[in-house]
């Protein structure tokens, strides 16, 4: 969700809410067997990385995101190895 930034210097909180970060990496656990789950396994997961200046045309203020409507937002899916690659790709697109 969008928040107000705190500024040290005039001891004050911003009018405005924004979000702050320049992409966002949405992490999904996606392995099925509970035997061998392990959430340190990095392969057991996919990450979907989507620029925030997309979030806040497509959400506006919204604080939650599900899974499928964050899907119709076409974000970059990448499996670890590829998620440098995927965060740099989705901030290009700012």
């Amino acid at each position: 969700a969008p928040k107000r930034t705190y500024d040290y210097g005039t001891n004050a909180y911003s009018s405005d809410s924004l979000r702050n970060a320049d992409v966002y990496v949405f992490c999904l656990f996606t392995h099925r067997e509970l035997a061998t789950a392990d959430p340190l396994q990095l392969d057991q997961w996919e990450f979907y990385c989507i620029n925030s200046s997309q979030l806040n045309d497509e959400l506006g203020p919204q604080k939650r995101l599900s899974l499928s409507r964050l899907l119709t937002l076409k974000p970059r899916r990448a499996l670890y190895p590829e998620l440098k690659a995927a965060v740099e790709q989705a901030w290009r697109e700012n």
